[in-house]
């Protein structure tokens, strides 16, 4: 399985889990990053080390072209308007990110921009793999 593929089908699982009420406790990457491990545990297809490092950093390049991009690379989700803006904007990623838990990451407006961003690249693989 090439890694756009992976990334593709990582990224779609992700998707329809937030969309069942199953969410992930942890962001985007760290699911990747498991989903790989799931795929090397069943023997589904072997996905290398190799493979899910390129996937995450296509995964990096392509949320960084999102529209919606917090300007921070590790912590690309901008916080909700509501979270204030005593701080800089790439700041105010980082510190609401790991103020949330569990499900808080995947609910409410933060929630609802995650979601546009996976669907942002979800979308542009998409067009790519076709």
């Amino acid at each position: 399985m090439k890694p756009d593929e992976f990334l593709h089908l990582a990224l779609t699982e992700l998707r329809e889990a937030v969309r069942h009420g199953s969410p992930p406790g942890g962001g985007a990457c760290h699911t990747i990053i498991w989903y790989g491990y799931e795929f090397e545990d069943f023997a589904l297809s072997p996905v290398t080390f190799h493979a899910k490092n390129v996937a995450l950093d296509k995964f990096k390049e392509l949320y960084m072209q999102w529209p919606g991009f917090s300007g921070n690379p590790e912590y690309p989700v901008p916080a909700p308007t509501s979270a204030g803006s005593s701080v800089s904007k790439v700041d105010r990623a980082r510190m609401w990110y790991h103020g949330c838990t569990g499900d808080e990451r995947w609910t409410g407006e933060y929630g609802r921009l995650r979601m546009e961003m996976i669907d942002f690249v979800i979308d542009y693989l998409e067009k790519e793999l076709t």
